[in-house]
């Protein structure tokens, strides 16, 4: 991102390390983060911040954990099958609400029992998460804010405005987590 950019947004880097650290501190340690577009800002946050939290922790990096995607529903579910065949995680996080309810869909398709067998935290945090069981642990960042952000941004004075501003977050804790 050029430094001329202007934006409103959540912190992807912080978004990617605490989905992470909630899930070692459920004694998770082999942790798939999934459906994002690596090479992009936005995924490139938050796998540097899913990275940057596995080594506060010592805990191994595999590349087979990171598994590339578009957000969608239906990347979740290829993300599932290629975990549930190339890996040992016990935890996912999913780039989206619909990734992680795609991952979900299909871990009961594999006789994979979320949580007992295997954890899932969604960043988004829409109504989603509360209209699929079990209701998904989310990152609930808070579109609303970043849409009325954005606004006084638009239209606020030039030269005391920020070039970028983060909208906190937060992780709401459901059924889908330990």
């Amino acid at each position: 991102m050029d430094e001329e950019s202007q934006f409103v947004s959540s912190d992807d880097f912080k978004i990617g390390y605490e989905a992470t650290k909630f899930l070692i501190e459920k004694g998770h340690q082999k942790i798939g983060l999934s459906s994002m577009e690596k090479d992009n800002f936005i995924g490139h946050q938050r796998v540097s911040g899913y990275l940057a939290a596995l080594k506060d922790y010592n805990l191994q990096n595999n590349n087979d954990w990171v598994f590339e995607g578009d957000y969608s529903y239906e990347s979740g579910i290829s993300a599932m099958y290629h975990y549930q065949s190339k890996t040992n995680v016990t935890a996912i996080i999913g780039a989206s609400d619909l990734a992680a309810i795609g991952i979900i869909n299909t871990a009961k398709k594999l006789n994979i029992y979320v949580p007992h067998q295997l954890a899932v935290i969604s960043i988004d945090g829409t109504y989603l998460v509360n209209i699929v069981s079990p209701r998904l642990t989310s990152i609930t960042q808070s579109f609303f804010k970043m849409g009325e952000t954005a606004l006084k941004m638009l239209f606020a004075d030039e030269d005391n405005m920020s070039n970028y501003i983060y909208v906190p977050f937060k992780i709401d804790e459901r059924e889908s987590t330990l």
